[in-house]
């Protein structure tokens, strides 16, 4: 098609030349004008090189996946040769979404566009089209480029994990763990039976009365957050699951672990979650000894399985795999609608 075009350009400038020649009149040399002024204009429109377009972002914040954010781009040329097109545009190949520069002559410009990133991860391949050609639109030329952009992907916010979490935390507040503590909860009237050791023997004397203290019965114990990434197709979704629980958990005491491949510091970090992989060996498990352990994971292997066998005896421990994760949201979803 180029070829064709270009063909029938040449065939109906000569022809227009010839004319211009032989009648030597004022309709011949002003068409001749003309064309010879679309031709320098087709010229200068298809001479620069696309590929001489560098494309970067212009930020690097962590996003989560399947989150839309707007993502900003500059746009600029290099060498120092001058670079001149007409129009320039830039499509995005994925949400065919298309940006237009006028009379790009090789400027710095900026853009934005819409990105939704679909995998986890530290950096991701995003495929760029520059697009340009003559102002006719009788001949284009496009050149395809890509952008690595070095961001976190962090896992996608869980819908289901806010309310689970204030499910957990409402269960945490009914039940009572620990060790007895020594903070002074209220002081009360001795009754008979109670012991003499709490009796407050200076309290008593001014009010001229018996009174005992009252301790606070527990103090609250340290919480494990645990994420044990078995191998199965759920990892993505309680991982997501995992870290939208964690995120926002308000209450003192609270330790993470996340068990997996490429996890490299306790506590984890962002980038952790975003390079995580399923565990190809068994984790190295902390003391659960007096501890509450809340321990979520997408399935449960024969290395889990074999694990909590051995910490029958430990009391507060809970854990939640898939199945259970589904089972509770659809019992939620029958209280709401209730």
């Amino acid at each position: 098609m180029w070829a064709l075009r270009s063909l029938i350009f040449i065939l109906l400038y000569v022809l227009i030349f010839i004319y211009a020649m032989a009648f030597t009149n004022e309709v011949g040399w002003s068409l001749f004008v003309l064309m010879t002024l679309v031709l320098v204009i087709e010229i200068a429109s298809l001479l620069g090189s696309l590929k001489r377009l560098r494309i970067s972002s212009t930020d690097n914040f962590p996003v989560h996946v399947g989150e839309k954010i707007s993502l900003p781009l500059k746009i600029q040329k290099s060498g120092k040769r001058p670079l001149l097109f007409t129009y320039l545009l830039l499509i995005n190949e994925i949400k065919t979404q298309t940006v237009t520069f006028l009379f790009y002559h090789g400027q710095t410009d900026s853009a934005v566009i819409t990105w939704q990133p679909q995998n986890r991860g530290t950096s991701q391949q995003l495929s760029f089209t520059f697009k340009t050609g003559d102002p006719f639109g009788w001949f284009e030329k496009s050149q395809k480029v890509q952008l690595s952009s070095h961001r976190l992907i962090l896992p996608a916010n869980h819908l289901s994990a806010p309310s689970f979490r204030k499910y957990l935390q409402n269960e945490q507040n009914k039940r009572f763990f620990g060790t007895p503590s020594f903070d002074i909860k209220s002081y009360r009237p001795y009754r008979p039976g109670d012991p003499l050791k709490q009796m407050d023997w200076k309290l008593s004397s001014r009010q001229q009365m018996l009174i005992l203290r009252e301790y606070q019965q527990y103090q609250e114990v340290e919480t494990y957050l645990i994420f044990y990434g078995s191998k199965s197709i759920y990892f993505e979704e309680m991982l997501s699951f995992f870290y939208t629980l964690q995120k926002d958990w308000i209450q003192a005491n609270v330790k993470v672990f996340l068990f997996g491949k490429n996890v490299i510091s306790q506590p984890p970090t962002v980038r952790d979650f975003a390079k995580i992989t399923p565990l190809e060996e068994p984790p190295i498990w902390p003391d659960f000894t007096g501890k509450q352990v809340i321990l979520v994971t997408p399935e449960k292997d024969q290395t889990l399985t074999e694990h909590l066998l051995s910490l029958k005896n430990q009391r507060n421990l809970q854990v939640y795999d898939y199945n259970n994760l589904k089972d509770w949201e659809r019992k939620e979803r029958l209280w709401q609608n209730s």
